[in-house]
């Protein structure tokens, strides 16, 4: 009998499209348990299909809607919006006679939610062990950002630790959300740090890059930027730093902007006030499929936050610029602060922008250095973050938990 593995993410596929690298994240699981196994499925309550079937779009970049229950207090919106997805969640089944039937399910991922449940049945049903794959505690991080539960926050945190302390493997995606989940009361022997990852058969150093396509002049050494435009991010400190560097010590720096989202037209207007339009490209929300070559056209990649501490992420596009060979510019903070002795990231205070101004500045003008720094970013990525390594990870802890003598296994 074949081997297979299902990978359960528990919203439709048009869900989260500010977050593309939730999707992402499960193909690139999806991909390697293909070729490690021999078949694999990403499971939705729309349907399943094989990682390179799943019908995805470019994130939206409509800007927030009104809610149409805007009378009614936000706390009372967020019990509501609990409350729907709770039912929905608890109604998703993920059926062992699915397409998956005629092979062995090795394995079964899914990714975390607040009410999913539907891997855990599939791989009770199937013998399977489960991988519940965390990017934060949701509560906790909801929490962060401001979200009231004040009567049912604390039962549904409980709620939350119950579910992640079913699985037989927790991965989580950086060491700051491992700390968090023991604390939580998550057996430390069931957490695992796997962070984000990339396919490194399509991010390449070598290949067609979008400079000519976005009118970008050859010579102009080009900073370049990936992602949703979201308050976190810092983007206004960004572009503010760029305009910085580019007036007093880089006046060939070109800025290029990928990605869409509600701040877009925001920064588009400050950089044209500032006098920066022709020196700022904004090329909109793109397909993943093409992201390489826009990778390629930057000289100096950027990580960017808004500085307020608190860095729980494991950015993807740090994975993807590493992979095409960039050069890193990044705040010093989160996963990033552990990984700066590699050679490849050129940290920065979180939140000055003045420092960040003189890193931008600093790599313009030292083409060898950046060249350096993308071979070590490339040679990093191909050894330490591609999915199949993450994959191994987990069946290689699996492994050690078959191995334990009964008594001892976590």
């Amino acid at each position: 009998m074949s081997g297979a593995a299902v990978m359960v993410m528990p919203r439709g596929v048009g869900a989260w499209p500010g977050a593309e690298a939730l999707w992402i994240t499960a193909t690139g699981w999806a991909r390697a348990a293909e070729e490690r196994f021999g078949a694999a499925w990403i499971a939705t309550p729309d349907g399943a299909w094989p990682p390179g079937e799943l019908p995805r779009h470019a994130a939206s970049a409509a800007a927030p809607r009104r809610h149409r229950y805007a009378v009614v207090p936000t706390v009372a919106r967020t019990l509501l919006k609990d409350a729907r997805l709770a039912l929905r969640q608890r109604r998703f089944e993920v059926a062992p006679d699915g397409p998956w039937s005629a092979s062995r399910l090795r394995l079964v991922w899914e990714h975390h939610d607040l009410f999913n449940q539907a891997g855990r049945l599939l791989a009770d049903a199937a013998g399977a062990p489960l991988v519940r794959y965390v990017h934060a505690p949701q509560v906790w991080e909801a929490r962060k950002w401001g979200v009231r539960r004040p009567l049912w926050g604390h039962a549904l945190e409980a709620h939350e630790r119950r579910l992640l302390a079913g699985a037989d493997l927790v991965a989580c995606v950086s060491a700051a959300v491992r700390e968090r989940l023991l604390a939580m009361g998550v057996d430390e022997g069931r957490v695992v740090v796997a962070p984000m990852a990339v396919d490194a058969e399509r991010f390449t150093p070598t290949g067609d890059d979008t400079r000519r396509r976005l009118g970008i002049d050859p010579a102009a050494v080009v900073v370049g930027w990936c992602g949703s435009f979201r308050p976190f991010h810092g983007l206004d400190h960004l572009l503010a730093a760029f305009a910085d560097a580019a007036a007093a010590a880089a006046p060939g720096l070109h800025l290029l902007l990928v990605g869409d989202g509600a701040l877009r037209r925001d920064l588009e207007a400050t950089a044209a006030a500032a006098g920066l339009g022709g020196r700022v490209s904004f090329a909109g929300s793109i397909p993943h499929a093409e992201m390489p070559s826009y990778l390629r056209a930057m000289d100096i990649a950027v990580v960017s936050s808004d500085g307020g501490g608190g860095f729980h992420y494991s950015p993807l596009k740090l994975r993807e610029y590493a992979a095409c060979g960039r050069a890193v510019v990044a705040p010093d903070e989160g996963e990033l602060a552990g990984l700066g002795a590699h050679g490849f990231l050129r940290l920065h205070p979180p939140g000055s922008r003045g420092e960040l101004a003189a890193a931008l500045a600093e790599l313009a003008a030292d083409p060898a250095r950046r060249t350096d720094m993308g071979r070590r970013a490339s040679d990093h990525a191909r050894r330490h973050w591609t999915w199949q390594a993450q994959l191994d990870l987990v069946m290689d802890r699996f492994a050690e938990q078959r191995a334990a003598p009964r008594g001892d296994a976590a």
